[in-house]
């Protein structure tokens, strides 16, 4: 357990990773921690009569609905607390055993798991206490590091639209910079934000920005981290992605926000984007100054549209 506490302390440390992926990640961890002390196949959690996978690899929909089920029958009043091992029968017609574990209620209140038990192997009565205390000790750390991670990921968005701030995005182009095989970064500006802000209002503009915002996170999603770094400029940061896809992806963003009436006084908002890729001994300055630049080309030539960085590009305005 102190070997999984210091696994989880540097795993919530990394600002690159959202809430969801820290979340896969410690659920992965847990699970094969439990495995070391006893083996088992899937974990589940109950909490608040709510029943989620921590490690569900093998099991069907049907066979969660049907755990389910069961537990209705072991959360009766008089049973509730009670350590019990049952079977089901899976959709694969697989004859399954499962270990039902509740947790201390005056630490977990109305917290339980459910582990199925590999080759349908029988915990030792003797040993279960020792389990049970086991595994809540490896689940109060796993909340721990989930608390310490909530924590650093608000230090590093932005309190409007849930994006990274500057300082979470430049740390996440430093780390791909560090990690990745090549590091492709979109700098995207919100056109005419201002014209927005004074027809209509600050409300109206904070909306768009929003709204923006989520419909890029959207369309990026899986491939891209959005960070946003002033009132309406916005990075986006892809991470061993062929650059050819990033321009796709980008492209199809514009067309949708083009398509797509924002806010509540359905308007009609445009983007102007500048990409740049990265080379060898790049800094996150360097690539930062790259897609800025590319960016300027963009909005210099009447907006709504994206520019790539390329050395022409860098001496073409630098003559200018």
């Amino acid at each position: 357990v102190t070997e999984f506490q210091h696994q989880m302390q540097n795993l919530v440390k990394d600002p690159a990773l959202s809430v969801a992926e820290v979340t896969e990640k410690i659920n992965i961890k847990f699970h094969l921690l439990i495995n070391k002390a006893f083996p088992i196949k899937n974990s589940l959690i109950h909490i608040n009569k709510k029943l989620s996978g921590i490690c569900t690899t093998g099991l069907q929909t049907i066979d969660i609905e049907l755990l389910n089920f069961k537990l209705n029958e072991l959360l009766a009043p008089n049973k509730q607390d009670q350590i019990s091992q049952f079977e089901i029968t899976t959709s694969n017609n697989m004859a399954m055993s499962f270990l039902y574990l509740p947790l201390n209620p005056e630490e977990f209140d109305q917290t339980s798991f459910i582990f199925a038990l590999k080759n349908n192997q029988a915990i030792d009565p003797k040993l279960m206490t020792e389990f049970k205390s086991y595994c809540e000790t490896a689940y109060a750390a796993l909340n721990q590091a989930r608390e310490v991670h909530q924590v650093a990921l608000a230090a590093n968005l932005d309190s409007m639209t849930g994006a990274h701030n500057r300082g979470g995005i430049e740390q996440i182009i430093k780390e791909s910079l560090h990690k990745a095989r090549g590091t492709t970064l979109a700098y995207i500006d919100l056109d005419n934000l201002k014209i927005i802000n004074d027809q209509h209002g600050h409300s109206t503009g904070d909306e768009s920005i929003i709204e923006f915002v989520t419909l890029l996170t959207e369309t990026v999603d899986g491939y891209a981290k959005i960070g946003r770094i002033g009132g309406d400029e916005f990075i986006a940061v892809f991470s061993d992605v062929e650059f050819e896809v990033c321009e796709e992806l980008l492209e199809k963003f514009m067309q949708l926000l083009v398509s797509q009436k924002l806010t509540s006084h359905n308007l009609s908002i445009t983007t102007s984007i500048g990409l740049a890729e990265s080379r060898i001994d790049e800094t996150v300055e360097s690539l930062l100054n790259k897609a800025d630049l590319a960016l300027y080309h963009s909005k210099a030539q009447g907006k709504n549209q994206l520019t790539q960085y390329s050395n022409q590009l860098q001496n073409s305005m630098t003559d200018d």
